[in-house]
This record gives C-alpha cells, sequence and structure tokens, in this order.
C-alpha cells in the first residue's frame, strides 16, 4: 500500500548571514535584482496554490531582523540540540538549559537577555558591521 503524503506549506526567505553561509557570504548572497525575481516567483506560487498549500516567505534579511528583534523579540524560544536555548539564531547568546532551567524560568532569562546591556550592543555591532555574524555558533552563556 502506497503513502501518500501531502504538504501542508512551503516557508522560505532570504538566505541568513549565519553559520557557513556567513563564511561564505560573497559567493552565495544573491543581488538585490535576483531576490526580486525570486519573490516574484513566490507571489505567483502563493496565488498558483491558493487553497492547496500555503507558500510563505520571509522577506527580511537578518539585519532587518535583527533592527526589528531589538524592539520587539521573538514570542518563540530558540532550542538549540543540545537543549540549550539561544536568544536568536543570528546572536551567540544563550540564555538558558532546558537540562537545567524550567520552561518558566528559561521564558524569564529570554526576556530579561533582550534588555541585556551586552546583548543590545553586540546587536547594534552586527547592524553596523554584518560580519560580526560569523561570531552566531561562538556561543556566550547569560
Amino acid at each position: 500500500m502506497a503513502y501518500r503524503m501531502r504538504i501542508y506549506g512551503f516557508y522560505t526567505g532570504k538566505i541568513m548571514r549565519i553559520g557557513r553561509a556567513a563564511q561564505n557570504w560573497d559567493i552565495l548572497c544573491p543581488s538585490d535584482e535576483e531576490y526580486e525575481k525570486f519573490f516574484k516567483v513566490l507571489r505567483e506560487k502563493q496565488a498558483k496554490y491558493d487553497g492547496k498549500m500555503k507558500v510563505y516567505y520571509y522577506p527580511y534579511d537578518v539585519v532587518e531582523e535583527l533592527k526589528y528583534r531589538l524592539e520587539h523579540p521573538s514570542a518563540s524560544l530558540l532550542v538549540i540540540p543540545n537543549g540549550k536555548v539561544k536568544i536568536i539564531g543570528p546572536l551567540p547568546f544563550i540564555c538558558g538549559d532546558l537540562r537545567k532551567h524550567n520552561l518558566s524560568e528559561v521564558w524569564q532569562r529570554y526576556q530579561m537577555a533582550w534588555k541585556n546591556p551586552e546583548v543590545i550592543a553586540f546587536a547594534k555591532s552586527v547592524i553596523h558591521n554584518p560580519q560580526l555574524l560569523k561570531e552566531a555558533n561562538k556561543w556566550k552563556e547569560l
């Protein structure tokens, strides 16, 4: 008996300048014109698959995201495989560990982390110098 899978949605967006992508940014980063074409195709696909499948795309890059998140932190936690919780993928800061803290404690630590002067200063530095995104996986516990 063959199993038929139904796809609910397709999620995509701009390339995030973190990890290996940050190290290879010069060869990976699409131009503004390439992104315009990409998002045009995605809008066409949204219309084509309307009612059948969701086509989601996030049109902002990591710098735009950080500018927004400094004022409006996300309401979701980023739990990495070892149980530690980062405040956001592009920054190196760990605000908790689910092996040591309960979810309520981690949430409080997460909220406090976004008010931490070191986090704010580093995020602002990244906004002005995106090459610092290479530091995203050099974790620093708060």
